[in-house]
């Protein structure tokens, strides 16, 4: 009689099992979480400002501003007795390791630019840090997972106004300049809808629970960190700006 339950029991296991290997693959049962969504709304502000008490001379502060601008080759737009106005060009962010035949080179994720404008009074100056601009590395997404994305995917690259400007071998170039929200929203939202697009290509080919291959989630998982890497690296651009403002307040004010 034990041996009987025994053989009941291990019988209803395996069609379990076997079951649950039948079931027809969804977001969730290829990788936990399923679809990726992001929210592209919470961004840093486009501008900083702020006021900065002085107590050297007026004199020795507009002599530190321009020097600060020649030191650090920065483009002066305006230059007069109670402000300047100038673009500070190509503040380098982050570091990667790049591999060549002759050798490993480091070269920086990005650059960010930005306009400053400086307006004196007698005791402090306020400072205002605007048109905030990136310049990353190409970055590109695959036509074909992109093709097959969700519809809300589609909707969010319509909404930032996303344009295929073009299109290789190797896939469909993400933008690399512009202004740094908009350039940030464009490729995250791309990066996010061709990793959806895998999701659904896996649902396809697989079809079943037992069709997934473990490639597919490591390939889905590779998607993920790249994700997370751009997130991370438009966090450092814009706390680059803040340490370049920071540094200017500083450098501009010191006797």
């Amino acid at each position: 009689m034990k041996r009987f339950f025994i053989s009941i029991l291990f019988f209803i296991v395996l069609c379990s099992v076997s079951l649950g290997q039948r079931t027809r693959l969804t977001p969730d049962l290829v990788i936990e979480g399923g679809y990726l969504n992001q929210n592209l709304e919470n961004l840093f502000p486009e501008k900083i400002d702020g006021e900065v008490k002085y107590e050297i001379s007026k004199n020795d502060l507009l002599k530190n501003i321009s020097t600060f601008i020649f030191l650090n080759k920065h483009e002066i737009i305006i230059g007069k007795d109670d402000g300047f106005i100038f673009f500070c060009k190509k503040i380098p962010v982050g570091s990667d390791l790049l591999t060549t035949p002759v050798g490993e080179f480091t070269r920086s994720r990005s650059y960010v630019s930005f306009m400053v404008s400086i307006d004196i009074s007698d005791d402090s100056f306020k400072y205002e840090i605007s048109d905030i601009q990136t310049e990353r590395r190409v970055v590109r997404v695959s036509q074909k997972y992109l093709a097959l994305a969700t519809s809300e995917d589609f909707e969010t690259l319509k909404s930032l106004d996303f344009r295929i400007e073009t299109i290789t071998v190797a896939g469909i170039d993400l933008p690399t300049k512009g202004d740094l929200s908009a350039v940030h929203r464009k490729r995250v939202a791309g990066m996010i809808a061709e990793r959806n697009g895998y999701v659904n290509l896996c649902i396809k080919e697989g079809k079943t629970v037992r069709g997934l291959k473990s490639k597919w989630v490591e390939n889905i998982n590779k998607m993920d960190v790249r994700i997370s890497s751009e997130i991370s690296l438009y966090e450092d651009e814009y706390n680059s700006v803040l340490r370049t403002v920071e540094e200017m307040n500083k450098k501009i004010s010191e006797n």
